[in-house]
């Protein structure tokens, strides 16, 4: 199931997010925030899924992280 679709660029703003797991708009910026600075750490030549039980929690999420231009990262969180 899919839980979220985040679009953000490489600034860390948000262009389009969508929630389909109902949460609070706090905790919506808090994972924003938490994903995009696991992004930025991480190398060039890595996958594009992350699987951080700190961010998501122990429910077994991944996120597939997508770069479009150079500028624009799209990212779907969904449960496995």
């Amino acid at each position: 199931m899919i839980r979220a679709v985040i679009v953000i660029n490489t600034q860390g703003k948000p262009r389009i997010t969508k929630f389909y797991d109902p949460q609070p708009v706090e905790k919506q910026q808090e994972l924003i925030r938490d994903i995009f600075g696991v992004l930025c750490s991480r190398a060039e030549n890595v996958s594009n899924f992350i699987q951080a039980d700190a961010i998501f929690g122990p429910v077994g999420d991944k996120a597939g992280v997508q770069a479009f231009c150079n500028s624009i990262l799209r990212i779907c969180i969904r449960q496995l």
